[in-house]
């Protein structure tokens, strides 16, 4: 007999209990207790750098005038059980993505969740200097 899994199931413990029994002896049960894998993921944004247009570093991440450079680092960890496929990390600012095939799970990662990175850079405009610059990243997995 075979059951399955229906949406739901990832993280819960499924019991299975087969009970044989005849004529001649007493009923038997054997249990059996699985808990499928569980897919999470996490995302994290850092801003690593900003250059300024003369290609000196900013010490203190300041954007001060146009052409600054702004490097981002965006990173997807897988936090579940379950290896997760094509994950996609996206930036809306620069609109660069990546697409990593595979990012496994820590349990199947020598006990380190894998991640997909995606570093971009946005080239800072007259009009971000006065005010906030809003920069999303998403991931997301097949699962």
């Amino acid at each position: 007999m075979t059951y399955t899994l229906v949406a739901g199931d990832e993280g819960r413990t499924i019991t299975n209990i087969a009970t044989a029994d005849s004529d001649q002896t007493p009923e038997d049960t054997d249990t059996n207790t699985v808990t499928p894998p569980s897919p999470s993921l996490n995302i994290t944004k850092v801003v690593d750098s900003v250059t300024n247009p003369d290609g000196s570093q900013s010490a203190e991440l300041e954007i001060d005038e146009a052409g600054d450079v702004i490097a981002y680092t965006i990173t997807a960890t897988n936090t579940g059980t379950a290896n997760l496929t094509n994950v996609t990390v996206d930036d809306d600012l620069t609109g660069d993505s990546k697409t990593c095939a595979l990012v496994l799970a820590a349990a199947n990662n020598g006990g380190v969740a894998g991640t997909c990175v995606l570093n971009t850079n946005y080239v800072v405009k007259l009009g971000d200097v006065a005010g906030t610059i809003v920069n999303t990243g998403t991931a997301d997995s097949v699962q």
